[in-house]
């Protein structure tokens, strides 16, 4: 209420109230839109930096008192692993694709264990107590496990949630057991448990970093070994093979289904193949109809109920304004991720695009984040998020970019020739 009656104060003391008002209620929209990010930004950027500090802090404390270090160098060097481990969570947490509240109220009882942890270590105020420092680690990593276990679908987080049940079993171990029981001592285990939470925490960071377009640097030697071509009926049969293999059952497209859309316009379906002419991957992209997009994007249409005549015809490419991106796969021999053939794909959506439609009349581009991974490119590409996965029926994220914007935003990670091929491409439809 504070807040409300300063803004009001501001406003009348104005001497340019319309334009003040104006001002505020942009940014009242702003923060409406940005809600569903509300969790997250509170998380990353209030709570769990306040507590970080606040223990950074107090360890300053103990770095000024140095001549007392020695006599308590193991509560000091638990101190030291809880802030680089947690340090390295915020990190991972920051990269989070899908943060909504069950994973805002989860985080508020970890920080909170978090500090009971570093509570009981404090040598300052009180005598250390392991015991009880093992037991709230414990029960922060059950926040973890169902952290993980929310986030099952990505396999980051499946993987995770083994690691964490395993400390989580650890720390409890650690509690409970006598300490003639544990071969060494109980404040020694939280340091190595500490420590191998946070190689794990490294290693979740790097397969994030791994999966980011922007990090790749390609040379073009290796980037001329893969091809982008238009896709036959056979390609169509091996992209749902393919996609049977990488993708849940629920979100697995029919070959009948795929061979309906491409029948009734193959233009926007791509095949990737490597220097041997084995296929590696495929771009789909659907010119929906306005109706069947406004439906599709409500949430009240999923994929699987869109059939041929919900998409336009190659002729009536002049009624087309925007593109959805049902499918991008880039994969090697061995089904992993393949960041050189994504690479040369991503290079040359906008010129393939024009196979589609007339890009100087597109205003929109949409496409559905799947995986972890793919919500990471379409972040990377300048993407949007418009709908949260409580909001649809097939439980996905919809992002969206206008095309001058996906242009521009692969135009900056373009080389060479590449780079000089956008911006011939941004003077001919029109873009700066």
């Amino acid at each position: 209420m504070a807040i409300w009656k300063t803004l009001i104060r501001i406003c009348i003391e104005s001497r340019n109230l319309p334009q003040r008002l104006i001002a505020i209620w942009k940014t009242l929209i702003r923060i409406r839109i940005d809600s569903r990010n509300l969790p997250q930004g509170l998380m990353l950027n209030l709570f769990y930096p306040a507590v970080l500090a606040s223990i950074t802090y107090s360890s300053l404390h103990f770095i000024i008192d140095y001549k007392h270090i020695w006599q308590n160098i193991m509560p000091f060097l638990i101190i030291i692993c809880i802030l680089i481990h947690f340090t390295l969570d915020f990190i991972e947490t920051s990269t989070i694709p899908e943060y909504n509240i069950n994973t805002f109220v989860i985080d508020c009882f970890g920080l909170f264990f978090l500090y009971l942890a570093f509570h009981f270590v404090n040598y300052l105020t009180t005598a250390p107590n392991y015991k009880a420092t093992a037991l709230s680690l414990g029960f922060l990593y059950i926040c973890y496990l169902l952290f993980d276990l929310i986030l099952h679908n990505y396999p980051y987080f499946k993987k995770a949630s083994v690691t964490s049940l395993l400390l989580f079993v650890s720390f409890f171990i650690v509690r409970l057991c006598p300490p003639s029981r544990l071969l060494i001592r109980p404040e020694r285990w939280i340091i190595i448990l500490l420590l191998l939470a946070s190689i794990r925490l490294v290693w979740l960071i790097y397969k994030d970093v791994q999966t980011s377009v922007s990090t790749y640097k390609v040379s073009a030697d290796t980037k001329e070994a893969y091809t982008v071509s238009a896709a036959t009926k056979e390609d169509i049969c091996w992209v749902t093979d393919t996609a049977r293999r990488i993708y849940p059952k629920s979100d697995v497209i029919s070959t009948e289904l795929k061979l309906e859309w491409f029948y009734t316009n193959p233009t926007g379906f791509f095949i990737i193949k490597d220097s041997e002419g084995n296929r590696c991957g495929n771009l789909d992209i659907l010119p929906l109809k306005p109706d069947t997009l406004a439906c599709f994007l409500s949430g009240e249409l999923i994929e699987r109920e869109i059939h041929g005549d919900c998409l336009f015809q190659p002729h009536e490419l002049n009624q087309i304004d925007s593109l959805y991106i049902e499918s991008f796969v880039a994969l090697t021999k061995n089904d992993k991720a393949n960041p050189v053939a994504a690479y040369k794909c991503v290079m040359r959506i906008p010129e393939l695009i024009r196979y589609i439609c007339v890009p100087s009349q597109i205003k929109k581009i949409y496409a559905v984040g799947t995986s972890q991974s793919g919500i990471r490119l379409l972040k990377n590409l300048g993407f949007d998020r418009i709908k949260n996965k409580n909001e649809r029926r097939d439980g996905h994220q919809v992002f969206s970019i206008s095309f001058l914007g996906l242009a521009k935003n692969i135009a900056a990670h373009a080389e060479g020739e590449d780079k000089l091929k956008f911006q011939q491409m941004m003077k001919d439809i029109g873009g700066n």
